[in-house]
C-alpha cells in the first residue's frame, strides 16, 4: 500500500506538465485516489471496501473544477484511469455500484478536449495537456481483456431483449449508454493535434495507436456485438446515434472502394535513388516516398513559399471534411493497416448490411425528426449513407447489381428529400455565416453532397437493366432472377418519382452558382461537377427510352383576367363533375343490388386468364393509378376510387385489370392487401368513403388544361386591375405554375452554362494531377458538352483558363488523354475567332454569360442589330442563320425582283426558302441585315399608276380640292416612311422608263 502511494506521489516522467501546487483542493483528491485499491504482489488489483463511496467522492470533486480543467488534469497526472479504473472494470464488472460509478468517471475523463476547454491563446497550454492525456488514455484502452468486458455487457443486454425480457431498468440502459460513450470518446482521441503539439515520436504515431485499438476491438469481438445491438429493436431505438458515431470513427479513414475490393494499403513506400539528378554534394538524390509520387516531385516543394494575405487565400480542404466532425490524420494520410484489420472491417460492413443497416438507419432517421435530436447529428447519418452506398456499389458485382434490399431504409423518396434539404440548408448557411462557422457548414455541405452523389450513382446502377439489343455480353441471370427484376422495377419507380421533380435535378446548377471560393474548397467543386455530370448522364439515358416525364416550371402571364360569371367553360365542367359525383353516391342497398347484377360476369372475368382479360381492355381508356407527387396512402385511395367508378359504370374488365395492378403498386395500403380478386372488388364497391377521394381520369386534367389555355388566349379589353383586385374580382393565383413534359437534355444543359461553372471547371482542371480519374473525366465531358451543344465555347476565353490549358498542353504525360484534346479545341476556336475579329483579344479579361458567348460566336451581331440578335437568342440555337441560308436568301431575292408576277417579295422568298420554319418577320429582318433593302416597303412591288386624264369642262373644282385635302391628310398620318416609299417607287418607275 505504501509502495503504491509513493508511486502516485512521484510525477510521471512521461508528462511534461509542471507539478501542481499542493493545496487543500488537490489534497482531498489525492486522498480519494489513494483509497480506491492497490495491486498485490502478483499484480492482481484489490479494491478497498469503500471503493464505491470513494468513486462518488471523486465525481463530486470533478464538479468543482474551473475553466482550465485543473481537476481533470490532476487526475490524468496521477494516472487514475490506467492504475485504478481499468483494473476495476476488468476484475469487478459484476458489482453494479462499482461498475456504474467507474463508467461515469471514465466518461468524464475521456471527454473530448474541445468540449471541456476552449483552445484560445490564453488556455492553449491546458488544451495541449488535455490532448496529451487523451492520447495516453487511448493507448491504455488497447487491452483485449478490458474490451471483452465491454463486449460481455453489450451481449447481455442483447440476449435479454432477444429472450423477451419484460422489463429492463433505466440503470441498465444508462450503463450500456456509458459503455458506448466511452468507446466513442476513446476512438475519437489521439488525432493530428495530439501528435503534432505533444511532440510524439514515430513509434507513438496516432495512426499506429488507432490501428492497434481497432485490432484489439476485433480480437475482443466488439464489432460483432455492435452489429447485434444495431439489429436489436430496443438497441436501435435508444442507441442509434451512438452506434452510427462509433461506426464512423471505426471506418472514417477507410476508402469504401478499397475496403470492398479487398486491397490493403502498403505501409512501406521504399527508398530509391534518382538517376540523372545530382544533389548539392554531387551525390544522387535519395527519394523516400512512393513511386506514384515521383512525377510530382520537385526541388522546390519544401522551400518557403510567398506569403499570401489571409483575406486572399483560397480555402484549403480540411482533412476533417471527409468525416463528421472528428479529427482526422494529418494531411489525410492513409491508415497504416494490415490485411487482418482490413478483413475484420470488411466482415463488419458485410454483417451490418446483411443484418442491421435498415433498422439502424430507420431509427436514426426517426431520431433526427424528433425534438430530442442535437445539432450535428445529421452528419453521421449522411456519412453512413455516403460510405455504405459506396461500399455496396463497389462490392464484387455491385456495379451491375447493387444489393438494394440492404439499403431500402435510406433508398426512398423521403431519403432523397431529406438529403436535398440538408444540401440547401448548408449552402444557405455557408453564404450567411462568417469566420469559423463557414468552414463548419462547408464541411457539412461536402458530406451531404457526397451522400447525394452516391444515392444517384446507386440509382443509376440499379435501373441499368440491359435491353434485348445490348444484352449479348451481359450475364444470363439478369432475365432469370425474379428478385433482381423486382428490385429493378422498384428502382425505376423511384427514378420516375425522383427525376420528375425539378428541385432534385436543379440542385447541381444551383450549387455551382451559390458556392464561393471564400468558403468552398476544391473537394466541394469536385463533388458538384462529378455529381452534375452523373445526373446529366443518368437523365439522358433514362430519357432515351421515353420513360422520363418531368415537372417543369412555367411562368404565369402577368395580366390578370376578370372572373367570368356566366359562360365560363371551366365552371360548367366543374359543376358537371360535381353532379356526376353526386349521382355516383349510392346507398348500401343499391350497392348490393349492383353487385348482385354483375356478380356472375365478374366471377367469370376473375377466373379467366389475366392475359385474355388485358387483351380486351383499351389501355388509353384506363385511369391513371400512379401519381409520384402524392403520398402512397393518397395514391391508394385515389386508385380505389377509380376502380369503384369503373364498377359503377359497368366497365367490369377494366375494373379487374386496374384492381390487379393496384395490388402490385400498393400491396399494404387500403383494401389492396386482400388476396382474392373477387373479395377485393366487393370491398371497394361497398366502401362509401371512396367517393370523395376519387380523382378524375387521366384524360380529364388535359381537358381542363386545354380549356384554361383557350381562356388565356382569348383577348380581353383593358381593365383597371387595382379596382378589380379591391372588389375581389381578380384570381389570386401563384406566380409560378408547373406543367408536365418530356425531358429535354438541351434545356437541362443550359442550366450549367454559367460563368460560375467555367470558374469551377477551371479550378478543378488546374489540379488535374491530384484529381481522381472520374473527376477529370466528368469535368472534361461536361465542358465538351457545353462547347459543342450550346455554343458556350467563348465562355472559356479566360486568362486563368488559358493558363491551365497552357500547363496541360506542355505536359507530355497527362493522366487524362481527353484533356489535351479539349484544350486544343478551345484554343483553336479562340484563334479562329481572333482571325474573324481582333477585338476578341479583349474577351479573356471578362466573364461572359451564354448570350454574350453566342454574340462572340456571331461576330458581335448584337452590336450591329441588337433586336435581331436578341430575337435569335430567344429562338435558340436551331433557328440561327447560316451561310447557306444567306446565299439562298440572296438568290431568291434576285429571282423575285426579276419576275413580274411576284408582287410580295418577302412572301415569295418565305415560300421558296428551304427552311420553312422561318416567319415572315424574321425573313424580312434578315434581308434588311444583308443589305437587300432598308425597310419593309422595299420588298413590295406596286402596280404602275395610270396617266392622269385631262381636265374636262364639266369637272367641279371644289370636289377636286376636297380630294386633294383628304389625300394630304392620309399621307400626313403615314409619316416619313410613306414619303420615302413613294420617292423610292418614283425612282424605280423612272429607271424602268429610262430602260424602255
Amino acid at each position: 500500500m505504501a509502495s503504491s502511494q509513493s508511486q502516485r506521489s512521484q510525477p510521471s516522467q512521461q508528462q511534461s506538465e509542471p507539478q501542481p501546487s499542493t493545496n487543500q483542493r488537490f489534497a482531498d483528491l489525492h486522498v480519494f485516489c489513494n483509497s480506491l485499491g492497490f495491486p498485490d504482489e502478483s499484480g492482481v488489483y484489490i479494491r478497498e471496501p469503500d471503493c464505491a463511496e470513494t468513486l462518488r467522492d471523486i465525481l463530486r470533486c470533478l464538479r468543482r473544477e474551473d475553466d482550465t480543467c485543473d481537476m481533470r488534469r490532476e487526475l490524468a497526472r496521477l494516472r487514475l484511469l490506467q492504475r485504478d479504473l481499468l483494473p476495476l472494470v476488468k476484475r469487478y464488472a459484476d458489482e453494479t455500484d462499482v461498475l456504474d460509478r467507474t463508467l461515469r468517471l471514465m466518461v468524464c475523463l475521456t471527454k473530448p478536449a474541445l468540449l471541456t476547454s476552449c483552445p484560445d491563446p490564453a488556455r492553449r497550454p491546458h488544451y495541449i495537456a488535455l490532448l496529451s492525456h487523451l492520447a495516453d488514455y487511448k493507448l491504455a484502452f488497447c487491452d483485449v481483456e478490458l474490451l471483452r468486458q465491454f463486449t460481455k455487457l453489450i451481449d447481455n443486454f442483447v440476449d435479454r431483449r432477444d429472450a423477451g425480457s419484460d422489463y429492463i431498468g433505466d440503470e441498465e440502459r444508462e450503463g450500456l449508454e456509458r459503455v458506448l460513450v466511452v468507446l466513442r470518446n476513446v476512438l475519437h482521441a489521439g488525432g493530428v493535434d495530439a501528435a503534432v503539439n505533444c511532440g510524439q515520436d514515430a513509434r507513438d504515431d496516432p495512426r499506429i495507436c488507432h490501428e492497434r485499438l481497432i485490432r484489439c476491438l476485433l480480437d475482443a469481438g466488439l464489432p460483432r456485438a455492435l452489429v447485434g445491438l444495431a439489429a436489436n429493436s430496443a438497441g436501435c431505438k435508444h442507441y442509434s446515434m451512438h452506434l452510427l458515431e462509433i461506426l464512423h470513427l471505426l471506418l472514417r479513414h477507410r476508402n469504401p472502394a478499397a475496403l470492398a475490393g479487398g486491397s490493403a494499403a502498403v505501409a512501406f513506400g521504399g527508398t530509391y535513388q534518382l538517376t540523372g539528378v545530382t544533389g548539392v554534394a554531387g551525390r544522387p538524390v535519395v527519394f523516400h516516398r512512393d513511386l506514384n509520387q515521383l512525377r510530382d516531385w520537385s526541388c522546390d516543394q519544401d522551400k518557403t513559399r510567398r506569403k499570401v494575405p489571409k483575406n486572399r487565400r483560397l480555402v484549403v480542404d480540411d482533412p476533417r471534411s471527409t468525416g463528421a466532425g472528428g479529427c482526422d490524420f494529418e494531411g489525410g494520410a492513409a491508415p497504416i493497416t494490415t490485411s487482418r484489420v482490413t478483413e475484420g472491417l470488411r466482415d463488419l460492413c458485410e454483417a451490418l448490411l446483411a443484418r442491421a443497416f435498415n433498422p439502424l438507419m430507420r431509427r436514426a432517421r426517426q431520431h433526427l425528426d424528433s425534438p430530442s435530436s442535437q445539432v450535428g447529428d445529421e452528419t453521421f447519418y449522411l456519412w453512413s449513407v455516403k460510405f455504405f452506398f459506396a461500399y455496396a456499389r463497389h462490392r464484387p458485382g455491385g456495379s451491375r447489381r447493387p444489393a438494394l434490399h440492404h439499403l431500402t431504409a435510406a433508398f426512398s423518396l423521403d431519403s432523397f428529400g431529406f438529403v436535398h434539404r440538408q444540401i440547401m440548408t448548408c449552402a444557405e448557411s455557408a453564404n450567411l455565416e462568417r469566420g469559423a462557422n463557414q468552414a463548419i457548414w462547408s464541411r457539412r455541405l461536402l458530406l451531404a453532397l457526397s451522400a447525394y452523389n452516391q444515392m444517384f450513382l446507386v440509382l443509376s446502377a440499379a435501373i441499368a437493366l440491359p435491353s434485348n439489343s445490348a444484352n449479348k455480353n451481359s450475364p444470363a441471370d439478369y432475365e432469370t432472377d425474379p428478385d433482381w427484376l423486382a428490385q429493378v422495377e422498384e428502382s425505376r419507380a423511384l427514378a420516375r418519382e425522383v427525376l420528375y421533380l425539378p428541385e432534385y435535378r436543379d440542385a447541381y446548377p444551383e450549387l455551382l452558382r451559390s458556392i464561393q471560393d471564400r468558403w468552398a474548397g476544391l473537394d466541394l467543386y469536385r463533388e458538384v461537377l462529378e455529381g452534375g455530370f452523373a445526373m446529366m448522364r443518368l437523365m439522358d439515358r433514362w430519357a432515351r427510352d421515353g420513360n422520363l416525364v418531368q415537372q417543369r416550371r412555367k411562368s404565369r402571364a402577368k395580366a390578370r383576367r376578370r372572373r367570368r360569371q356566366q359562360g365560363n367553360k371551366s365552371s360548367k365542367r366543374k359543376a358537371a363533375k360535381q353532379q356526376q359525383q353526386q349521382a355516383t353516391v349510392l346507398t348500401e342497398e343499391q350497392r348490393d343490388d349492383l353487385w348482385n347484377s354483375f356478380g356472375d360476369a365478374l366471377s367469370q372475368l376473375v377466373s379467366a386468364p389475366p392475359e385474355g382479360v388485358e387483351a380486351e381492355v383499351n389501355e388509353a381508356g384506363l385511369p391513371r393509378l400512379f401519381d409520384p407527387l402524392a403520398p402512397e396512402a393518397e395514391q391508394a385511395a385515389s386508385a380505389a376510387g377509380a376502380v369503384q367508378r369503373l364498377l359503377i359504370d359497368g366497365r367490369l374488365a377494366e375494373s379487374v385489370v386496374c384492381a390487379r395492378r393496384c395490388r402490385l403498386l400498393f400491396p399494404m395500403c387500403g383494401h389492396f392487401d386482400i388476396a382474392d380478386d373477387l373479395l377485393l372488388l366487393r370491398a371497394i364497391l361497398m366502401d362509401a368513403s371512396l367517393v370523395d377521394s376519387a380523382k378524375p381520369d387521366a384524360a380529364e386534367p388535359d381537358a381542363d388544361v386545354a380549356v384554361g389555355n383557350e381562356e388565356a388566349d382569348d383577348e380581353a379589353p383593358p381593365v383597371n386591375e387595382e379596382l378589380l383586385e379591391a372588389q375581389g374580382l381578380v384570381d389570386d393565383e401563384e406566380d409560378l405554375e408547373f406543367e408536365k413534359g418530356r425531358f429535354d437534355s438541351g434545356e437541362y444543359l443550359l442550366r450549367f452554362c454559367h460563368p460560375a461553372t467555367v470558374l469551377a471547371l477551371t479550378r478543378v482542371l488546374a489540379n488535374y494531377r491530384l484529381n481522381a480519374p472520374a473527376v477529370n473525366c466528368s469535368a472534361v465531358r461536361l465542358a465538351h458538352k457545353m462547347i459543342t451543344e450550346t455554343s458556350a465555347g467563348p465562355m472559356f476565353y479566360q486568362l486563368r483558363t488559358f493558363r491551365v490549358l497552357q500547363t496541360v498542353l506542355k505536359d507530355p504525360d497527362c493522366p487524362d488523354k481527353e484533356l489535351p484534346r479539349l484544350c486544343r479545341h478551345i484554343v483553336g476556336q479562340f484563334v479562329a475567332a481572333v482571325k474573324r475579329n481582333p477585338a476578341v483579344f479583349c474577351e479573356p479579361l471578362f466573364l461572359k454569360s451564354l448570350p454574350e458567348a453566342r454574340d462572340i460566336s456571331d461576330n458581335y451581331a448584337a452590336a450591329i442589330d441588337p433586336k435581331g440578335a436578341a430575337a435569335a437568342r430567344r429562338l435558340g440555337e436551331k433557328a440561327r442563320w447560316t451561310e447557306n441560308l444567306d446565299a439562298e436568301l440572296r438568290c431568291l431575292y434576285d429571282l423575285a425582283v426579276q419576275r413580274e408576277d411576284v408582287n410580295d417579295i418577302v412572301e415569295f422568298v418565305q415560300s421558296e426558302l428551304s427552311d420553312r420554319g422561318r416567319s415572315r418577320r424574321r425573313v424580312m429582318r434578315r434581308m434588311v441585315q444583308l443589305g437587300l433593302g432598308s425597310k419593309a416597303a422595299d420588298f413590295r412591288k406596286k402596280p404602275a399608276t395610270k396617266a392622269k386624264r385631262a381636265k374636262r369642262p364639266g369637272d367641279n373644282p371644289s370636289s377636286s380640292k376636297a380630294r386633294q385635302r383628304r389625300s394630304k391628310a392620309t399621307s400626313g398620318q403615314k409619316g416619313a416612311t410613306s414619303d420615302d416609299s413613294d420617292s423610292d417607287e418614283a425612282d424605280r418607275r423612272a429607271g424602268r422608263d429610262g430602260e424602255e
